[in-house]
């Protein structure tokens, strides 16, 4: 279980719309699909997304640019890749700035810019790339404990710069019941 705050701004010249949701997220790695549900807490369905091998459905009920199945369909494109393909692929170059390993792995014209802290040896972020145009930006951070269950971070924020929206996932709850 998560709070999530949805920030939008569909429009350069629209002001940000700001909305505070509770949610749940169903994540299996094993079968790589994730569900996420997330409403107002006056109980309003916000958004609904379902991806599973690469298929995404679901309800999209925030103002925002485009219609509302490519909301659906990049919401659930964006969820994905912050649950999952958390290692870059061993032939990604590395570079090393202080504290922290870059990785960059490159697949035709578009890349994706892993940074690990050398530290904890823990995710900090993904950018995504196409072209030299950033299109997305997932941080993560709140790493529970060592000897914590939890393999998800307490807080992760999706930025994506293509549509204009922001969520930031605040674990509340965890519940592991792969076994």
């Amino acid at each position: 279980m998560h709070s999530v705050v949805v920030s939008f701004k569909p429009h350069w010249w629209w002001p940000a719309f700001r909305q505070v949701a509770m949610g749940y997220s169903i994540v299996n790695r094993p079968n790589r699909s994730c569900d996420v549900t997330c409403m107002s807490p006056l109980g309003m369905k916000l958004f609904s997304v379902s991806m599973t091998n690469g298929q995404t459905s679901g309800v999209f009920l925030l103002p925002a640019k485009g219609n509302p199945d490519t909301m659906i369909k990049s919401t659930g494109e964006a969820i994905f890749r912050a649950y999952f393909d958390m290692t870059p692929a061993p032939s990604a170059a590395t570079t090393s700035r202080g504290h922290k390993t870059v990785f960059l792995q490159t697949y035709g014209n578009n890349k994706t810019r892993y940074t690990f802290s050398t530290v904890d040896s823990i995710l900090l972020s993904k950018e995504y790339f196409e072209g030299k145009r950033r299109t997305m930006t997932i941080t993560y951070d709140n790493y529970p404990a060592a000897g914590e269950r939890s393999s998800l971070p307490g807080k992760m924020t999706l930025q994506d710069h293509r549509y204009g929206y922001r969520l930031e996932f605040m674990l509340r709850e965890y519940r592991d019941v792969s076994n």
